[in-house]
């Protein structure tokens, strides 16, 4: 082999290399330019990510709070008098223990060139917690599942995927 053969196998190497490093370059790009826009297209189809948070539990403790106002009376005159009224303290209530269970079933869905995965989830969960006042107190507990990107439609169940948070509160009397 001449040295003239040897430059020669080089520079096609060479040529060969930037070759493919140019088309592994346009592929990964144009991957990245569709996936985030067939992100958002299956967010809207299938829904987008959700958080589920533990829930909130409130004790209210009532209290008399007395204020002195200032009126005029009849004659004009300021005349100061006491005035009670209820004001209502919301204390959290921390949780003692959670039991929870969750069921995933990954399907993975194709669009475009690429594939997403979506998972269907099946979430039950057992709270417990105590009241921290000696006497039987009013308590309200509020649960909150809302979407990371909220999607504006309907998924193909029927049911209205991540349009606002979910929000419900039972108030009951605690012992």
């Amino acid at each position: 082999m001449t040295i003239p053969r040897l430059f020669a196998i080089g520079f096609i190497f060479f040529c060969a290399c930037v070759a493919w490093s140019t088309l592994g370059a346009s592929v990964v790009s144009r991957t990245g330019e569709s996936d985030e826009r067939l992100a958002k297209e299956v967010a809207r189809l299938w829904g987008g990510q959700h958080e589920q948070a533990a829930p909130a539990a409130v004790v209210e403790r009532p209290r008399v709070v007395t204020e002195q106002v200032q009126e005029k009376d009849s004659r004009g005159q300021m005349v100061t008098r006491d005035v009670s009224r209820t004001v209502i303290d919301r204390v959290p209530i921390p949780l003692d223990s959670s039991r929870l269970k969750v069921d995933l079933a990954l399907d993975q869905r194709r669009k475009g060139l690429l594939w997403y995965a979506t998972y269907g989830v099946t979430f039950a969960g057992t709270y417990r917690l105590h009241n921290p006042d000696a006497q039987s107190r009013r308590w309200t507990c509020t649960w909150v599942s809302r979407p990371r990107k909220p999607s504006t439609t309907a998924s193909p169940s029927g049911s209205t995927a991540g349009k606002c948070p979910t929000r419900v509160t039972f108030p009951r009397e605690s012992t």
